[in-house]
């Protein structure tokens, strides 16, 4: 990137070095740095160099460039991103950043990336642990863009509806994002999970807090 016009503020982003590891705490605006939708190649470049993204030395700025450059990609809401960022969630193992911070990038991209993710959730090619970021991407993207609510819902439920072969942490995974939603159509399929004991409750808690959390009241019996 030295002769490319458009690598220094690349460069600026590169050197930024740790980000915080919080929800609570805004991210910073990489416009800033005088990033713009010209930078959106580059950015998904260091967004999925396999080299920064399997680095070990916290020490050096550019080990915390792939986070930086996704971040940047969903305030750019970057639609070319949508498939690049999808495949890391399996092409690094169980990791903490992607799993905290692809759904909101996903919801800071918006609608344009339901399809991809929905058909990512819905696919056995893919390990449990990426899939469930999906799930959660579809939710905290219906949070911020509620016209997809219903759809995130069918999507999120309909994997729910295996729950006797997924393991009790994914149901549990799945609970927790419908009741984010606060998907009460799907209270009696939440119901059914608890009653068969097939849920982690250290991630969703009880039935009786779901009941809660949904507002629920079974119909009366006849």
């Amino acid at each position: 990137m030295v002769d490319n016009p458009l690598a220094d503020p690349i460069a600026k982003l590169l050197a930024l070095g740790e980000p915080t590891y919080s929800r609570d705490c805004a991210w910073p605006d990489y416009r800033s740095l005088g990033i713009t939708s010209e930078h959106i190649a580059p950015l998904i470049e260091v967004a999925t160099d396999a080299e920064l993204l399997h680095r070990s030395d916290e020490s050096d700025p550019h080990t915390w460039g792939p986070i930086h450059a996704w971040r940047a990609l969903g305030q750019l809401q970057a639609q070319q991103a949508i498939h690049p960022l999808i495949q890391l969630f399996h092409q690094i193992d169980d990791n903490d950043w992607v799993i905290e911070e692809m759904p909101d990038v996903f919801a800071m991209i918006g609608p344009a990336a339901f399809d991809d993710l929905a058909a990512y959730l819905s696919s056995p090619d893919h390990p449990s642990y990426a899939r469930l970021v999906a799930a959660t991407s579809l939710m905290q993207m219906a949070l911020v863009h509620t016209e997809l609510r219903e759809r995130s819902i069918t999507a999120i439920a309909a994997q729910l509806e295996g729950f006797r072969e997924n393991s009790p942490g994914t149901n549990g995974v799945l609970i927790a994002n419908l009741l984010e939603l606060e998907a009460v159509e799907q209270a009696e399929l939440i119901h059914r999970v608890f009653t068969e004991g097939k849920v982690d409750r250290f991630i969703a808690g009880d039935w009786r807090d779901a009941k809660k959390r949904l507002r629920y009241r079974p119909a009366p019996r006849k």
